[in-house]
C-alpha cells in the first residue's frame, strides 16, 4: 500500500510516498513537487523506517525514588501528572525530541500553556534549549524555494544547509554550478559541495555587514536579488 506523506526529518517537508505491508514499511520514495523538493529526498528519510523496528519505546517510563526509570502504563502516569496539578505543588515541564513534527511540538505547548506553565525545552545537539514555537518566524522561510534559483547573491547566517536542509542546498549549488548566483557565508567553515565565499565567524562580521563597513557590502549592493538566509 502507498501513502502520501511529508518528511518530518527534512525542515522544508519534502513530499514522500510510504510502501508498506500490513503494519511494517517497507520503502520511502519522493514524491515529485516543483515548489518544493523536486524529485528528490535526502538519504536520512530513505532510510529512516529502519529505527520504526529496532529499540523502540512502546510505554511511558517512571523515575523512581533511586533514580531508575521503570516500565509503567499511560493510565498511571496521567492520573500522577493530574494529582501534581491540581496539588499546586508542582509546575509541569516538557522536553522534545529532535524529529518531534511541528503539529506535535504546537499542540504540546499549547497543552503546556493551558496548565500554567512555559517550560518547553527542545533537544538541540546534546543541550537542551528552551523553546518559544508561538512565532512563525522561527520556522518559516519568506521566500520559496523555486525562487532561490533566481537570486543572485545568497549570504548564509549561521547555517549549514548541508546538512539543516539538504534540498535548499541543491537549489543553490543548482545556481552556483549555472554560473548565475554567488554563496557567502558567516561561520564556521563550510563544505557545501559548491565554491562559497567565507566573510568570517565572529558576531563582529554581521554587525559590520549590517552597518556597510565590511568589504563584501559593495557585492550586496552590486547584486539585483540579494536572499539572506538566517539559522535558528
Amino acid at each position: 500500500k502507498s501513502t502520501e506523506s511529508i518528511d518530518i526529518f527534512d525542515s522544508i517537508g519534502s513530499n514522500i510516498i510510504i510502501n508498506t505491508k500490513g503494519n511494517e514499511v517497507l520503502r520511502i520514495l519522493p514524491k515529485f513537487n516543483e515548489e518544493l523538493n523536486e524529485e528528490w529526498i535526502t538519504d536520512k528519510v530513505r532510510f529512516s523506517y529502519d529505527g520504526l523496528k529496532k529499540q523502540r519505546l512502546s510505554s511511558p517510563f517512571l523515575k523512581t525514588s533511586k533514580g531508575f526509570l521503570e516500565r509503567t502504563n499511560w493510565r498511571d502516569i496521567l492520573s500522577l501528572i493530574t494529582d501534581k496539578i491540581l496539588s499546586s505543588k508542582s509546575q509541569i515541564a516538557m522536553v522534545s525530541g529532535s524529529s518531534t513534527d511541528l503539529e506535535t511540538l504546537i499542540v504540546s505547548k499549547s497543552l503546556l500553556n493551558s496548565l500554567g506553565s512555559s517550560s518547553f525545552f527542545k533537544k538541540s545537539g546534546r543541550e537542551f534549549d528552551k523553546s518559544n514555537l508561538d512565532f512563525p518566524s522561527n520556522y518559516q522561510l519568506n521566500s520559496s524555494l523555486p525562487d532561490l534559483e533566481n537570486c543572485d547573491l545568497c549570504v548564509l547566517v549561521n547555517i549549514n544547509p548541508r546538512l539543516e536542509a539538504p534540498l535548499l542546498n541543491t537549489r543553490l549549488r543548482k545556481g552556483v554550478i549555472g554560473g548565475s548566483t554567488r554563496v557567502a557565508y558567516i561561520g564556521e567553515t563550510l563544505d557545501l559541495t559548491f565554491k562559497t565565499f567565507n566573510l568570517g565567524f565572529s558576531k563582529s562580521t554581521l554587525v559590520s555587514l549590517l552597518e556597510g563597513r565590511h568589504p563584501f557590502c559593495s557585492e550586496i549592493v552590486k547584486s539585483k536579488n540579494p536572499v539572506f538566509i538566517f539559522g535558528n
